[in-house]
């Protein structure tokens, strides 16, 4: 459910090649003709390409991180609303979830990975989302866990 679309991955990856290697190039082609142009765009180029997936890989090993050192909580489902994006025709929902720290008494907001389908009444029968925090920066290093809700749907995505 927290998967993206194999096509929307294979479309993510050819959109950061597509810009990212031409962009190195002009960097490469602007050192030998000493003109502006091709260094600014080729910075241009080599940011559309390589920062989306920088943060694509970076959203990987925070998840990786946070299930094998983070600490689990259980939060209390707040909303499900659609992404505000769309990625090549794949609109997600985002789940919004919150707790609180009895330790601080404040309340910490998270948001889900990308979720193919709105579950909010799976998430309203189970009560609760495990989400992984580190306790150092719960604000910015967190994981939440939707694998047990992929589970309960395996019904194949549509659009």
């Amino acid at each position: 459910m927290s998967k993206m679309p194999g096509s929307i991955k294979i479309l993510f990856i050819l959109f950061c090649f597509f810009f990212g290697v031409p962009g190195i190039g002009l960097l490469i082609l602007s050192v030998g003709v000493a003109h502006p142009a091709p260094l600014i765009f080729g910075l241009i180029m080599c940011a559309c390409g390589w920062i989306p997936l920088y943060i694509a890989l970076r959203k990987m090993w925070l998840k990786k991180t946070m299930l094998q050192h983070g600490e689990m909580i259980e939060t209390h489902f707040v909303e499900m609303n659609p992404a505000y994006y769309d990625l090549f025709g794949w609109r997600p929902y985002i789940m919004k979830t919150q707790w609180h720290d009895p330790v601080t008494n404040l309340i910490y907001h998270f948001k889900s990975p990308p979720l193919n389908r709105d579950v909010t009444h799976l998430v309203k029968e189970r009560g609760t989302i495990p989400v992984y925090i580190d306790r150092r920066n719960p604000k910015h290093r967190y994981y939440m866990d939707v694998s047990k809700l992929d589970k309960l749907t395996q019904r194949p995505y549509n659009r």
